[in-house]
């Protein structure tokens, strides 16, 4: 089972400290989605990560320019961008080493996805707790997919047990982390703790 984290989407002071704070309490993955940065806004970021730590970030944006320029091999689509594009492109970034993730609303949506993804986010399993108006679902997967499939929106240490009811094969934090800045890495160790101690007990 894997926990992962999503950015805020905007930036704030001491942002690449926090970051580097939960890779060394055990973050997998830290997905970078700033939808309204600039690319320069982005390398800054990145700049600020520590060197070893970049091979576990996933972009959101763009990938073409800051890839190769910081080493990065995940490439993550949204959904707009990914129903634009073509199988044949998805497999030849693949075969060039390329760890490929997107996201999903409905899960009805997971049977038409390609197996160049090695997994996708499906969300709002709870209430969001950044946006307004915007629902839990309480997704529960009876299938088993060729790729990994990730819980998000309104995760917190209390709700980890129902994710693993439900059939996930991980998280991915957001809100809960971003809601008070300060305490992110705090609470991201929080939920590391209460992670641990289902795997010992499952």
């Amino acid at each position: 089972m894997k926990v992962f984290v999503v950015s805020k989407e905007t930036f704030f002071p001491g942002e690449g400290n926090c970051i580097n704070g939960m890779f060394n309490a055990g973050l997998n993955v830290f997905h970078l989605r700033k939808p309204y940065a600039s690319l320069n806004e982005h390398r800054q970021l990145l700049m600020e990560i520590d060197k070893p730590f970049h091979s576990r970030i996933a972009l959101h944006q763009f990938h073409e320019e800051l890839a190769p320029e910081f080493c990065i091999n995940r490439l993550h689509f949204k959904e707009q961008k990914r129903i634009v594009s073509n199988s044949f492109e998805l497999d030849l970034l693949k075969e060039k080493g390329f760890s490929l993730s997107t996201s999903v609303h409905d899960p009805l949506d997971l049977d038409g996805l390609s197996s160049a993804f090695k997994y996708c986010f499906l969300g709002p399993m709870f209430d969001s707790l950044s946006k307004k108006n915007y629902p839990g679902r309480g997704f529960s997967l009876n299938n088993r997919y060729p790729f990994e499939v990730l819980a998000i929106g309104g995760i917190t240490p209390y709700k980890i047990d129902t994710v693993i009811e439900s059939g996930f094969d991980g998280i991915a934090l957001s809100g809960y982390l971003w809601n008070e800045e300060a305490k992110a890495v705090e609470k991201f160790k929080e939920v590391m703790e209460k992670w641990v101690l289902n795997e010992q007990l499952s």
